[in-house]
C-alpha cells in the first residue's frame, strides 16, 4: 500500500479542524504540512531521507574551501541537503583517499587560524568546518583532488496532492505513525495562526500529540531488531547490552 498523500493529510486536518476547510486557506494549510514534514525531518537522521549514493566536488590545487553549489546533487534546487555524514578527499584516477573529519568552526578557526592566508603550507585537508553554504579545510590543497561526501536530506516539501508528487516520503513501514506525526505537527501550527476561539476544544493538546507520534517515529528508525552495531569500543547486541566493556583495551 502506497504512503498516505497530501489529499489525505489535508482531508485528517479538516475532520479535526473543519474551520480550515475553505479555499481561502489552502495555502496556509498546504505551508502547514509543508513545515510539518520538514519540521519532523529536521529533529532526527531518518534513514530513509540518508543519500544512496555519495556527491563529489572538485577541490582546485591551491584552494581552501568549496560552496555547497559545487556539489550535483547537495547543492541542487532538489537536493534538499541537511548536513554531511561522512567526507573524504580522493585522488582521481587511483584508490587514494582518506576522511576528512567535521570540526566546529570556533575549535576550527581557533586551530587552524589565517587559513586563508595564500602562501601557507599545501597538503591533503584532514578537518572541515561548514559556514553557511561553505565548507573550509584545514589547508590548501597541494593538487587537485575530489571531496567526495555521503549525507542526509530533508524530506521535499509535496508538489500535489496525489501521485508521485504527493505522497509522504517516510518509511513505508512508518505509513500511518508519520501521517498522524504529519497531521498533528501542521494542526499544532494552524492552532498557533488561527483564532484560538475556532479551535476545537478537544484538540488544545494537539502539540503533546504531535510530540508524542514524531518520538515513536523517532524511537522506530533507532530501533534495529537482531543487528549488531559497532559503537567504537563495544557491540550492542539483540540482547542490548555490552558484552565485554574492556574490549577496546
Amino acid at each position: 500500500m502506497a504512503n498516505k498523500s497530501r489529499t489525505e493529510i489535508r482531508n485528517q486536518i479538516y475532520l479535526y479542524f473543519p474551520q480550515v476547510n475553505q479555499s481561502s486557506k489552502l495555502t496556509q494549510v498546504n505551508d502547514a504540512i509543508d513545515l510539518a514534514v520538514e519540521e519532523i525531518s529536521h529533529r532526527h537522521n531518518f534513514r530513509c531521507f540518508r543519500a544512496t549514493t555519495p556527491d563529489s566536488a572538485n577541490l582546485t590545487e591551491g584552494s581552501y574551501y568549496l560552496d555547497l553549489a559545487s556539489f550535483t546533487t547537495m547543492g541542487g534546487a532538489s537536493g534538499y541537503f541537511k548536513d554531511v555524514l561522512a567526507m573524504f578527499w580522493t585522488r582521481a584516477g587511483t584508490e587514494d583517499y582518506c576522511s576528512i573529519k567535521f570540526m566546529d568552526d570556533r575549535k576550527f578557526h581557533n586551530t587552524f587560524g589565517y587559513v586563508d592566508y595564500a602562501s601557507r603550507t599545501r597538503g591533503k585537508p584532514t578537518y572541515y568546518t561548514r559556514l553557511a553554504d561553505r565548507f573550509l579545510f584545514n589547508c590548501h590543497a597541494d593538487e587537485t583532488i575530489s571531496i567526495r561526501c555521503w549525507y542526509q536530506k530533508y524530506h521535499a516539501p509535496f508538489t500535489a496532492d496525489t501521485g508521485a508528487g504527493g505522497l509522504h516520503l517516510f518509511a513505508s513501514k512508518d505509513n500511518q505513525l508519520a501521517f498522524m506525526a504529519i497531521v498533528h505537527t501542521a494542526l499544532a501550527e494552524l492552532k498557533k495562526s488561527m483564532d484560538t476561539l475556532e479551535f476545537p476544544q478537544e484538540m488544545m493538546l494537539v502539540e503533546q500529540k504531535a510530540e508524542y507520534y514524531i518520538q515513536r517515529l523517532i524511537e522506530r528508525d533507532v530501533d534495529i531488531q537482531n543487528e549488531d552495531i559497532s559503537i567504537g569500543w563495544g557491540e550492542r547486541t539483540e540482547r542490548r547490552y555490552i558484552e565485554d566493556a574492556y574490549s577496546w583495551v
